[in-house]
């Protein structure tokens, strides 16, 4: 994912910049914002795992992205605004690893600090589900 984020940060350059709000927490609540109204939410067929660039998410956004593919763009749009952040991956009832989204720590270093997310799958802002394990 990592590869694929800075491979292609081109491709949210422009978005990033309207996306800017004064305050951090304005800029995350921004970014989750256009990701939630803009692209659908949908699984990737099963046995197929796709890490989609930006631009190839905002062709399918009728169709549908998985949460790692929100999270390519999330955090394509944080590089380019320069504001630190990690690629939380977590499971919840299964033994597999799950599902992946962005935290960005409120300090700007440490999450142990507090940290918001953004998780364009989840019908609310800044709102963590309940995991058993995470990972970064």
């Amino acid at each position: 994912m990592e590869r694929v984020i800075h491979t292609y940060l081109d491709d949210t350059i422009q978005i990033a910049q309207l996306l800017r709000k004064a305050q951090s927490i304005e800029t995350i609540q921004s970014i989750w914002d256009f990701l939630y109204h803009n692209i659908q939410y949908k699984l990737d067929k099963n046995g197929l795992e796709q890490l989609r660039r930006p631009a190839r998410s905002w062709a399918e956004r009728y169709t549908g992205i998985d949460c790692d593919c929100f999270s390519i763009f999330a955090s394509s749009i944080l590089v380019n605004l320069g504001i630190p952040h990690y690629l939380r991956v977590t499971r919840y009832s299964q033994p597999t690893w799950q599902h992946v989204y962005v935290v960005v720590p409120k300090d700007g270093k440490s999450l142990a600090n507090g940290y918001w997310t953004i998780d364009a799958v989840l019908a609310r802002a800044d709102y963590e589900k309940p995991f058993t394990a995470k990972r970064f």
